[in-house]
């Protein structure tokens, strides 16, 4: 098992826009917000892995909310305090 720094937390994110033929704009959104986020990330195909403290990577997650909420969508989060290491 891999642990990370106390107080950090990893969290694999999927964004899933529903309902939307420009759904490609809305997922650029959402990775320039991980981008410009305190959070250590890796974007990849289909969901980004992100690592920091879980207050950033819950401010994070209400930011997406925020600025997405006139659009239908699904958020996946899968959080850890102890898994989801990146070298």
């Amino acid at each position: 098992m891999c642990e990370i720094s106390e107080g950090m937390i990893s969290c694999q994110l999927a964004y899933l826009p529903m309902g939307d033929t420009q759904y490609m704009a809305q997922i650029d959104t959402v990775i320039a917000l991980i981008k410009e986020s305190n959070a250590r990330y890796e974007i990849r195909e289909g969901s980004s892995m992100l690592k920091g403290s879980s207050s950033d990577i819950f401010a994070l997650l209400q930011k997406i909310v925020a600025a997405k909420r006139d659009s239908a969508f699904v958020i996946n989060a899968s959080i850890s305090n102890v898994c989801g290491c990146m070298e």
